[in-house]
């Protein structure tokens, strides 16, 4: 009978050394022969499993679809043309009319203008970011945005409800009472079902919220004749709209599940606006986007900022489908964070929103033609899809693409130099 072999197998980097030092003879092995080192990227002489065995025989494995697909990708990605390796697919395909034909909010129709192929991956293949799990240390930008949002819905509701005049006749003490009511209950509501951070972090984020809400509702802005405000108001069939009562739809302006349509596309659109005030009359309407971030730097006028800069220009166009009496429509951005104030209107209305549906329309023909390419907004370092682009996209791939997708959506290139 001839006796079981028996292995020891020791690491030979020491693992408490950070600059992983060899590691010296282990004591039990004096009594076995000398040692053999065993390369970690050998060929190994018996297959653990399928993929140890595709890593021993090179040759088969260079002729599985998968390996002649991710060669032909990797040279396409290098190659001075577009591929459909780079977003290119067949007219009409289905995957993509599905996206179109879907109702479009802010984020999707910046991601066409700005990211068709982005705007493929999320719409199309439905390809989303994982949501936090565990009580986050920090309050992320998108729920600060979300909070200050909720607080000064909640705020201008019990305005409007409480007040005689509602909230533009409100002073500012009873603006400060109705927000401090407003934030207690959004963020006891918030508490209950999202994570939230250390308590010392998490009364801090509120105190700013409650400062920048402060100063967002007391911008000095003359009311307008008879003026009644609303927030947070769905259009175009959003999501909030189908879970409102009927009596909550009968106290809007409109009917919240009508459609709407940017003009001269198929396009339909939905989603809330931040805030509406609407004169007595009916003709002259005022929408307003609160912005939590920085604002514009040098005070610069924002307009579309390459197709990033939507709300306040959907908005507009929801008002004028949904209220057709009104002839008058004010869009502006408001940056509670601002020193000076922060109010940013939309000049020209009629010109931006009229450019802006000859891009949405020039888009949605690019699309259906195939043309699914990474635009600008690829290389933006929040792109949630950056995993998906190739390695070292913005010092190689970008610089040699980018001249070719410019040219191939020529009727979309203008829109991203704007500002």
């Amino acid at each position: 009978m001839s006796r079981a072999a028996a292995i020891l197998w020791v690491s030979r980097r020491d693992r408490a050394v950070v600059a992983g030092a060899l590691a010296g003879i282990v004591a039990l092995a004096w009594a076995y022969p000398p040692e053999v080192h065993r390369q970690r990227a050998r060929i190994p002489e018996h297959a653990a499993g399928w993929s140890d065995r595709l890593f021993a025989r090179p040759d088969e494995f260079d002729e599985l679809p998968a390996a002649i697909s991710a060669i032909s990708c990797w040279i396409d990605w290098r190659t001075g043309r577009l591929t459909p390796n780079d977003g290119l697919i067949r007219h009409d395909h289905p995957v993509v009319m599905a996206a179109l034909q879907r109702q479009q909010s802010a984020t999707s129709l910046v991601k066409l203008l700005r990211d068709p192929l982005g705007y493929l991956w999320r719409y199309g293949f439905g390809w989303n970011e994982p949501r936090e799990t565990e009580d986050p240390l920090l309050l992320d930008a998108l729920a600060f945005g979300n909070l200050l949002h909720d607080a000064l819905r909640a705020a201008v509701t019990r305005l409007e409800v409480s007040q005689p005049g509602g909230f533009a006749s409100a002073t500012p003490q009873e603006i400060s009472d109705a927000l401090d009511s407003a934030l207690n209950a959004v963020a006891a509501e918030w508490e209950q079902s999202q994570p939230t951070p250390p308590p010392v972090i998490w009364r801090r984020k509120l105190q700013d919220i409650r400062d920048l809400a402060f100063v967002a509702l007391t911008f000095a802005d003359d009311p307008l004749a008879g003026q009644r405000s609303w927030t947070e108001i769905p259009f175009g069939g959003d999501y909030h709209a189908r879970d409102l009562t009927p009596e909550q739809r009968a106290k809007l302006p409109w009917d919240p599940l009508a459609p709407v349509i940017i003009p001269g596309t198929n396009l339909r659109i939905g989603g809330s606006i931040d805030r509406l005030d609407l004169a007595v009359t009916g003709d002259v309407a005022r929408v307003t986007d609160y912005k939590s971030g920085k604002p514009p730097r040098n005070g610069s006028e924002p307009m579309l900022k390459g197709g990033a800069e939507l709300q306040r220009c959907l908005y507009a166009f929801a008002v004028r489908s949904l209220l057709p009496v009104v002839n008058s429509v004010s869009s502006r951005l408001l940056y509670p964070k601002a020193a000076d104030g922060g109010l940013y209107s939309l000049a020209d209305p009629d010109a931006v929103l009229s450019g802006l549906a000859e891009f949405a329309a020039a888009a949605v023909l690019l699309a259906e033609a195939g043309n699914l390419l990474p635009g600008p907004g690829a290389a933006n370092i929040y792109n949630d899809f950056a995993f998906a682009l190739p390695g070292g996209a913005k010092e190689s791939y970008f610089e040699l693409k980018s001249p070719l997708i410019a040219a191939r959506l020529a009727d979309l290139a203008p829109l991203w130099g704007m500002e």
